[in-house]
């Protein structure tokens, strides 16, 4: 006999609920989230037996049962909603999710990019994987795509239906819709295109190589100088740290480890727990901007708030990765989170003021690593070494943030003049 799968917004009510409280046992909610979802679940059983239409699960039904029970209010309602309103919202959400994704969506999805233009899909994604096979990195591919998204919806826009069909002109045209970006912006764009154009003609996707009628511009933006904190700020921020918590536990370990180590963002949310060297009392990570491979010590204090972290407050969950975020589902930071909301939270704790104009950022901890290097007199290729700089050149803009080196160094003019008589 054939089994017959019955859709899941066709399913009764209660047996459509047991099957969203199947799903959220593994996903690791905590204990009380549990049961306060559980009793949003109960109330709406108990209200849909009252609804003519509460048979099967429905988007009106969950809206009349948070009305009627919670006094949900309408769209436009100026006051803030109640915890108590919200968590009966995000019940109801999760069944009305099941229903649609068979999953839950997270509280607050990242929007997705718009899809690509179909008449150009095929020779952006076959360039974007070309340039991962010549060993762009993942981070490089994502702002390359970024990019190339962004030049295919301009074609789209002027109403091209291919990449054959491409003309200088356009490119002219595209190349003036950039003012509002910075010259370095503009340079990396113009730099990326001539490689779209290289491959389109190498590939035989076009009869010409319009490489050459991209401008060059000469970037003559000067570097700017590190934003760098002083020891005593850098301390009050990891004094203000709660470590009796499990999240705390987690942000102090993540913030040593920019500030004693210099690891970059990327490889902090990428660190895995197999990176952790505990016999050789080492890191062992690959670079996620290099790709090379960094072996960094593992420091006493940097070590102990690992421990700290992995026995008692990293939530019990499978995943590799050493840090995950705290709310469920427990799973690592996504791409494209920079952590900026760990270090401004304790800034604010610590009422470390910032300056207009100054970084504050993780990377800013980084950069303050390196100038601390530098004042106790230690070569630039070693802090290059733990900087993971491919590049001793890399680690010389640091110098500028090393005043009192750099007094040393002044000449006096009176001197001078006496020098030329």
């Amino acid at each position: 006999m054939e089994h017959t799968v019955v859709p899941r917004g066709a399913l009764p009510l209660p047996m459509l609920i047991e099957q969203v409280k199947a799903y959220l046992q593994p996903l690791q909610y905590n204990a009380s989230t549990v049961e306060d979802y559980h009793l949003v679940w109960r109330r709406l059983e108990q209200f849909a037996q009252t609804d003519p239409d509460g048979a099967v699960f429905s988007e009106a039904l969950g809206h009349r049962f948070l009305q009627a029970v919670y006094d949900f209010p309408p769209a436009g309602y100026p006051c803030p909603l109640s915890n108590r309103v919200r968590l009966a919202r995000r019940a109801v959400r999760c069944v009305g999710d099941f229903v649609l994704h068979g999953q839950f969506r997270r509280r607050c999805p990242k929007s997705l990019p718009a899809p690509w233009p179909a008449q150009y899909q095929m020779e952006m994604a076959a360039f974007l994987d070309d340039c991962v096979r010549r060993g762009l990195s993942v981070r490089g591919r994502r702002g390359r795509e970024r990019e190339m998204r962004r030049f295919a919806e301009f074609l789209d826009g002027v109403g091209l239906l291919a990449c054959a069909a491409i003309h200088p002109s356009h490119i002219t045209a595209y190349v003036a819709t950039l003012f509002q970006y910075q010259q370095k912006t503009v340079e990396m764009t113009l730099c990326h295109l001539r490689g779209f154009f290289r491959f389109l003609y190498l590939q035989g996707q076009h009869p010409h190589d319009l490489s050459n009628a991209v401008p060059r511009i000469r970037c003559t933006v000067q570097p700017h100088i590190p934003s760098v904190w002083t020891r005593e700020e850098v301390e009050r921020l990891l004094a203000v740290v709660d470590r009796g918590n499990p999240c705390g536990k987690r942000d102090y370990a993540m913030l040593l480890l920019v500030a004693r180590l210099g690891v970059r963002v990327g490889d902090l949310r990428d660190l895995r727990l197999d990176h952790l060297d505990w016999e050789a009392k080492r890191i062992v990570l690959p670079q996620a901007k290099t790709g090379q491979v960094v072996s960094l010590p593992l420091l006493e204090d940097v070590g102990w708030a690992l421990i700290e972290y992995l026995q008692t407050g990293r939530p019990p969950v499978a995943s590799p990765y050493v840090f995950v975020r705290h709310h469920a589902p427990f799973e690592p930071f996504g791409p494209d989170n920079n952590l900026s909301h760990v270090i401004a939270k304790y800034m604010r704790l610590a009422q470390i003021p910032i300056p207009a104009g100054k970084k504050h950022g993780l990377h800013s901890l980084r950069h303050t690593l390196a100038s601390a290097l530098l004042e106790q007199h230690t070569p630039l290729p070693t802090i290059a070494e733990i900087l993971g700089h491919l590049d001793a050149r890399t680690t010389s803009i640091y110098l500028k943030v090393d005043i009192a080196q750099l007094r040393q160094c002044a000449l006096d003019p009176e001197e001078v003049a006496h020098a030329t008589v």
